[in-house]
């Protein structure tokens, strides 16, 4: 059970119970409904497992092209492309994976590995390489962006 009182918004949110209380932010009404538990689905699964695969892609990664990819992301919401919010690294990553399997489609997320986008000369070894080939918008000096994965 936790509910708490947003002072700003002069409402509550949280959980109380199987009630959900939840605040509008256009109108900034408060609101309650019953807490649904999502039925989980073989999608699920699968989204969950790809997910847990670019993690692991992620996290054993070169560190030189982890701070290519924040530089990256710097330079992509100061040039005014993120002007809905933020773009993080790790989503950054992500979006980047899921073009690559858009433009190849025998590539599969769930067992991609670090070795196999090196051996089959996929287009992520670098961020400047994903930018060539459009799976990120180009910015500014993007060219300097060239650490490989490994």
């Amino acid at each position: 059970m936790k509910l708490s009182l947003l002072p700003l918004l002069t409402g509550l949110s949280g959980r109380l119970g199987k009630l959900v209380f939840c605040i509008e932010k256009s109108s900034g009404a408060c609101w309650t409904r019953y807490y649904v538990y999502p039925e989980l689905t073989e999608h699920n699964h699968n989204i969950g497992s790809v997910g847990k695969n670019m993690s692991i892609i992620y996290h054993s990664a070169n560190i030189g092209y982890i701070e290519d990819l924040k530089n990256y992301v710097d330079r992509y919401n100061l040039s005014g492309f993120g002007s809905n919010g933020r773009l993080r690294a790790f989503t950054c990553f992500t979006k980047m994976l899921y073009n690559l399997k858009k433009s190849h489609e025998s590539v599969n997320l769930k067992t991609l590995t670090i070795e196999q986008i090196m051996n089959d000369d996929l287009p992520v070894r670098s961020i400047k390489e994903a930018i060539d080939n459009q799976l990120l918008p180009a910015v500014s000096r993007y060219q300097e962006l060239n650490v490989l994965i490994v």
